[in-house]
């Protein structure tokens, strides 16, 4: 195999948020705030519904591979809401899952079951126990 260009391999510090920088003094930044401190891609932000059809906030991945969650100050229930609808409105809660289940949590949390789990901890555990399962 040959490479006719040269390749630049990037610093992921430079595009991606440390999430172990996160903490309480984050609290009621903007949704704008938190997506430009954070460098998260809005694209890939899911808007996070609990019950279905109320919005309370929205999810992210970060760098490290934790999902970030952050809860809204105003609940919406608009069937066409979308995540730049809310771009002022303030945080008032933030839950980091890292890769091994651990969570952090600052501020307000409506809801334990708000779609902040980490995907990738679910799917190690549940080959796990499929291996187990095997043997």
């Amino acid at each position: 195999m040959s490479i006719d260009t040269s390749i630049i391999l990037r610093s992921r510090k430079a595009f991606w948020y440390d999430s172990k920088k996160i903490d309480k003094s984050h609290l009621g930044i903007s949704v704008s705030d938190a997506i430009n401190r954070y460098k998260l891609d809005i694209g890939m932000c899911s808007m996070v519904q609990s019950p279905f059809g109320i919005y309370r906030g929205f999810t992210a991945e970060l760098a490290d591979s934790s999902t970030i969650c952050f809860e809204i100050k105003k609940v919406v229930s608009d069937s066409n809401f979308i995540i730049t609808h809310f771009l002022d409105f303030k945080i008032i809660g933030i839950r980091i899952t890292n890769i091994k289940g651990k969570e952090r949590l600052y501020g307000y949390k409506s809801s334990p079951d708000w779609g902040c789990g980490n995907g990738y901890y679910v799917e190690r555990i549940l080959m796990e126990n499929f291996k187990k399962s095997k043997n």
